[in-house]
Order: structure tokens, then sequence, then C-alpha cells
């Protein structure tokens, strides 16, 4: 899911929290590029330290810069007229085929729950193989729900 898409969900309900989780995520890849450069930087730089010492060292040279990076980005936001009051913008909208995709999800969750209730949905596959509780139309609904988003996606790839 791409940061245009949950700021998309999450913006209307709580756009400053979206916004910081969404940050926060993409954090997560500098800070591993991060820390293989300043790990590669200390092991040829210094090879007399302990390994607690020099891993300390790294996480300290590595909360150090992404603390910079943050406040870099902070700074660039507010250069660019980030307003804490801002109008929350959606490039999607809610349409139709959403509405009838949500519903037949809603639709195939409550069947699915409706047999997990009456016991038609019983597999066990360990030691060995049984599926006696397991009716075909349980069988069914369980692979159009996980099987649906596989097929939404193969079809988008496909347009």
């Amino acid at each position: 899911m791409s940061s245009d898409k949950f700021l998309s969900v999450f913006s209307r309900f709580a756009p400053n929290i979206s916004l910081v989780f969404s940050m926060v995520l993409s954090f997560i890849p500098r800070l591993r590029k991060n820390a293989a450069e300043i790990n590669e930087v200390r092991s040829v730089a210094d090879t007399s330290q302990s390994r607690l010492k020099r891993s300390i060292a790294n996480f300290s040279a590595l909360i150090s810069m992404t603390l910079e990076e943050s406040v870099e980005v902070s700074d660039s936001m507010r250069a660019r007229g980030f307003n804490k009051n801002r109008k929350a913008y959606s490039k999607y909208s809610f349409c139709f085929a959403d509405g009838v995709l949500l519903a037949v999800e809603i639709i195939l969750f409550c069947a699915v729950l409706a047999f997990c209730v009456f016991g038609k949905t019983e597999f066990i596959y360990e030691p060995v193989i049984l599926g006696g509780g397991l009716c075909a139309p349980a069988f069914i609904l369980f692979a159009a729900i996980y099987l649906l988003p596989i097929v939404i996606d193969f079809t988008e790839d496909m347009k």
C-alpha cells in the first residue's frame, strides 16, 4: 500500500496522525540504508573496538542521522507551506464500483461467518489432511474472499 493510498484512506479522519504515520513508514527504508552505510564505514575505519562498543556507536550515529533527516523534512514542509489546518485532498474517490465491491466482500464475509458458526469449516492438516467438516460452498466462499483482491490487482495490472 503506497503512502498516497494510506493518506487517502485515513486523512479525512485523522489528517495529522496519518501524515506522521506515513512519514514514519517512509523513514524505515532510509533507516536501513543509513545503518548499512554507517556499519560499512565504521567497520573499515576502526577495527580495534569491541563489537558492543561499535554497535553502540553505530546506533548513536544512526539516531543522529535520523533526527537530522527529520529536521530537514520538517523545514522543507514548512518552507513549502504545510499547514496543520490544511484541507484533506485525495486523488481517489469512492465510486459505485467501490461500493459494489464492498457489498460483495461484506456478503462473502457474512456467509463465511455463518458457515463457521454452524461448524462447516473444520479442516485439519496436521499430521494428516482431513477435510471432514469443510463443505464445498464454504470452500468456494473462502476461495472467493481470498482470491478477489488478487483478481482485482491482476485486472488493474492488465489495464
